[in-house]
């Protein structure tokens, strides 16, 4: 079966086609959260109904701050779900490309991802502190 997204590759903000080739010529072409899996799955099901209660609440025209909420909500948990991700990458992915020839790309990688995940709530609209 293909899956073009179950690597170590963060895939945000990139074209899916684009990360299939990147991916293919990868040595470590799966996830490391294989233990995280369920969990990941229950988180991802949980911040969909979320999504759609905030859809609801649009089409039924409800408070602004209460839709806000709702959003911070979803908001934190995606970000609790990226951490796990990214949790699992460094003590999957990078630690075992540490002790291989493609150890320093591996970091280069990794640093690259943290960039990406780290502007997660960095958004026009977020208070600057």
């Amino acid at each position: 079966m293909d899956r073009p997204f179950a690597d170590c590759r963060s895939i945000r903000g990139l074209d899916p086609v684009a990360v299939n080739e990147t991916t293919q010529s990868q040595p470590h072409q799966h996830g490391s959260y294989g233990e995280h899996s369920s969990d990941l799955q229950t988180r991802l099901k949980k911040i969909e109904g979320q999504v759609r209660g905030i859809q609801r609440m649009i089409q039924e025209d409800a408070y602004c701050p209460d839709v806000l909420t709702q959003l911070s909500a979803v908001i934190a948990a995606c970000e609790k779900v990226g951490l796990i991700v990214l949790e699992d990458h460094i003590r999957g992915c990078v630690a075992d490309a540490s002790s291989s020839e493609d150890g320093r790309e591996k970091i280069t990688e990794l640093i690259e991802v943290l960039h990406r995940f780290l502007q997660v709530g960095q958004s026009p609209v977020s208070p600057r502190h």
